[in-house]
């Protein structure tokens, strides 16, 4: 048990320090943060940056809205982020919502409306074609799969 939890840390590690050392694309969230903004959705001006490479996606955006988490992940093209909702059971079971290869985090309906309903310029759906590193693979989003159930298996057990 030991030796799976080393493992799994330490490709957990590897999957950070690879995206980490990665050079900043123009930020297609930034175009989701003025829309919400535009529409009247009221937050702080600092957005955080959730750890979104667990799920694949390339970039991250968390805000909050009225005491509530919005998150709202980048993944390289909707195939992309198809193959992501399948395999992390949770972003079904959670509701999370999708447009385009971008996806939603959030139980705010207003919120959730307001995404799913958002038009996206073509410019900003587009394929992300140039990265510094590659996205997680198939089988290394299968594995972050297991981690995540082993996790939230303990956390019940723990009666959390």
């Amino acid at each position: 048990m030991r030796k799976h939890i080393l493992i799994s840390a330490i490709f957990a590690i590897l999957i950070f320090a690879q995206t980490a050392c990665a050079e900043p694309h123009e930020r297609a969230l930034d175009y989701f943060v003025q829309a919400f903004r535009g529409a009247g959705f009221e937050f702080a001006t600092e957005t955080e940056t959730p750890h979104f490479q667990m799920i694949g996606a390339i970039d991250g955006v968390l805000f909050p809205i009225g005491g509530q988490k919005v998150v709202l992940y980048e993944f390289t093209d909707v195939e992309y982020l198809g193959i992501v909702t399948e395999i992390f059971d949770f972003i079904q079971e959670d509701g999370w919502m999708w447009n385009g290869r971008f996806l939603l985090e959030t139980n705010i309906t207003e919120a959730r409306k307001f995404f799913t309903t958002l038009e996206i310029p073509e410019h900003i759906n587009a394929m992300v074609t140039q990265l510094d590193y590659e996205p997680l693979t198939v089988e290394q989003l299968h594995h972050m799969a297991e981690i995540f159930e082993q996790f939230f298996e303990d956390m019940r057990q723990l009666g959390f």
